[in-house]
């Protein structure tokens, strides 16, 4: 057989076991609403499910604290793959009063296993905000964080 012929053969076997198992998954949107829920507080409201060939992205908005969540679900493992959670009334501050350690020690609140890679203050649109990158156990992730507040701006948590 030769070489175009064997890469056909691969690519038509790869997609057809694709397709196949993306038509046998269990996870329907609904499901992965209510997979989704559990990620989020009880008063967010369902904004809208996005699905892709492999994924759901399922969005919530809590008016209350005016944050809005995007959870991704894996639709063949039925399993949480990130989780984003960004503040729709923060964008920073041009003051900064929060020193490096302060703000690990607001990454160290919510993950204590956490290794901090980089904490870094950066400027958009005139307003400063640390910038910190982590792992902790099987999660990879980032937040940016006010240097004044010390409220968390966007969060992305990767599974």
């Amino acid at each position: 057989m030769d070489r175009k012929k064997l890469l056909g053969a691969v690519v038509a076997s790869v997609t057809a076991f694709t397709i196949s198992a993306t038509a046998f998954a269990a996870l329907n949107e609904t499901s992965a609403r209510e997979l989704a829920a559990k990620w989020v507080p009880e008063q967010a409201s369902h904004v809208s499910t996005k699905s892709d060939q492999l994924e759901y992205e399922v969005v919530f908005f809590n008016k209350a604290t005016a944050v809005k969540y995007e959870i991704e679900i894996n639709k063949l493992t039925e399993k949480v793959t990130e989780v984003k959670t960004k503040l729709q009334s923060n964008r920073g501050s041009q003051i900064i009063t929060l020193s490096e350690d302060e703000v690990k020690n607001i990454v160290l609140s919510e993950f204590p296993d956490a290794a901090i890679q980089k904490i870094k203050l950066e400027t958009d649109d005139g307003y400063q905000h640390y910038e910190v990158k982590f792992t902790a156990g099987n999660v990879r992730g980032e937040m940016d964080i006010n240097p004044e507040s010390g409220d968390i701006i966007e969060r992305e948590l990767h599974y």
